[in-house]
């Protein structure tokens, strides 16, 4: 199964479509007999949301490690949404947590955090909306800004200036 991007998912998957993807855990609702999970990767504001149901063969278990800022990495089928806000969602066929996060010290949770308190958690940042946001606006004005330059034949070369060819 081919790993792809929540972004990309977002936009163009349809249903029926076996995928695979990881990320990190947003959000996480238990119901009885299933539950769902957010996660998002980083590529897109949005979250992907993912259904597990108890049919899993490891349901109970993974359930207690799926926690806010939790790693994983979730095998499954897209379906078409039944809930309002969302076109597709994901139903997991295997999920595997590469990295557990404890509810009690895994600072990130659902609420806004101040630029003052993110900065005491370097390491968390760019899991945040508005990091994210500033980081893919960075990688499309860094790109565009070296797509110019190759396009008209500049280049780094071993000499500290630029050379045109």
């Amino acid at each position: 199964m081919v790993r792809l991007r929540i972004a990309g998912i977002l936009r163009s998957s349809q249903p029926d479509e076996s995928i695979a993807i990881q990320g990190w855990v947003r959000t996480k609702r238990e119901l009885k007999g299933f539950a769902f999970i957010e996660v998002n990767d980083g590529s897109c504001l949005t979250s992907l949301q993912v259904v597990l149901d108890e049919s899993l063969s490891d349901y109970e278990e993974v359930l207690k490690k799926l926690n806010t800022g939790a790693s994983v990495k979730v095998n499954g089928v897209v379906v078409a949404s039944q809930g309002k806000g969302q076109r597709i969602e994901l139903k997991a066929t295997t999920v595997e947590v590469l990295g557990e996060a404890e509810p009690e010290a895994y600072p990130l949770q659902k609420k806004r955090h101040s630029f003052e308190f993110l900065r005491t958690i370097g390491h968390l940042r760019s899991r945040t909306n508005s990091f994210g946001s500033v980081f893919r606006v960075r990688n499309a004005c860094s790109t565009a800004i070296h797509q110019f330059f190759q396009e008209r034949g500049f280049f780094v070369g071993t000499h500290p200036h630029y050379y045109c060819q």
